[in-house]
């Protein structure tokens, strides 16, 4: 069995006895949250151009900004350090950009792949504070597992600006491309820090139900494929990184 498999089970295992604890003693909030992306995917140069077929130029790997909207459940446990265990549905956009840029002939592009998913979240958070009328007992560090089911595994972007067409118009060229490079589905680590500000406890006297999460995944799996192609490029691993923030409002609680 992979590393990544033996990960993802034990995450699961420790989601699944957290829940189990509190049942008895706990408190659920769930709700709707939204936010932005902001991804990153390795080696896209590489995959594009495996050799120096050109000798002045540059190609960069660039991030590339995106969406998540979708809602979540937090069932935590009431005893101090109280632990949680968190699951969120979205729908999310992620993904990489390349730049090229080619001094010698004027041939300059961005090229771009989005992949629209469905994304599971599913945490385990700690709340190190203290209960009672402590206003940070509602900060929280987590971490867990984040799986992107695509949706959309062709969304590729080309756009070109060049003095002269150099091989076709960008739509012919997107056209190309996007039988040729695929957007994966993945999963990956998380690492979560969050607050929830409530009516009655909140460091910044927010008086709505509202949740703040800024987040890491660090990806697990290849996130492109690179099919057969006169492009000479190669199927390389793309490994895939994200920065995320989520606002989130929530119900009120249940006990």
């Amino acid at each position: 069995m992979s590393y990544t498999r033996v990960l993802l089970i034990s995450m699961l295992g420790c989601l699944s006895v957290t829940l189990a604890h509190a049942q008895y003693r706990d408190e659920l909030i769930y709700g709707l949250q939204f936010g932005a992306n902001y991804s990153y995917a390795d080696d896209i140069t590489t995959t594009i151009i495996p050799e120096p077929y050109f000798t002045d130029y540059k190609a960069r790997n660039k991030w590339l900004p995106g969406i998540n909207v979708g809602g979540f459940v937090n069932l935590r446990g009431t005893e101090a350090p109280a632990i949680a265990g968190h699951a969120e549905v979205s729908f999310s956009t992620q993904g990489g950009k390349m730049i090229f840029y080619n001094n010698q002939t004027d041939f300059n592009y961005e090229l771009k792949f989005i992949s629209a998913s469905i994304t599971t979240d599913l945490l385990v958070k700690f709340y190190p504070g203290e209960n009672g009328q402590n206003n940070w007992k509602n900060f929280n560090i987590g971490t867990g597992v984040e799986i992107n089911a695509v949706t959309s595994h062709d969304n590729i972007k080309y756009k070109s600006w060049n003095s002269l067409e150099a091989f076709g118009s960008d739509l012919e060229q997107q056209r190309q491309l996007r039988n040729v490079l695929k957007a994966r589905t993945s999963y990956g680590i998380v690492v979560n820090i969050g607050y929830e500000c409530s009516n009655t406890t909140s460091i910044f006297h927010i008086p709505f139900p509202v949740t703040f999460d800024f987040r890491y995944v660090l990806g697990l799996r290849d996130v492109l494929e690179t099919y057969p192609n006169s492009y000479n490029f190669i199927d390389n691993y793309n490994n895939g990184h994200c920065f995320q923030f989520k606002l989130g409002y929530f119900f009120p609680r249940k006990s």
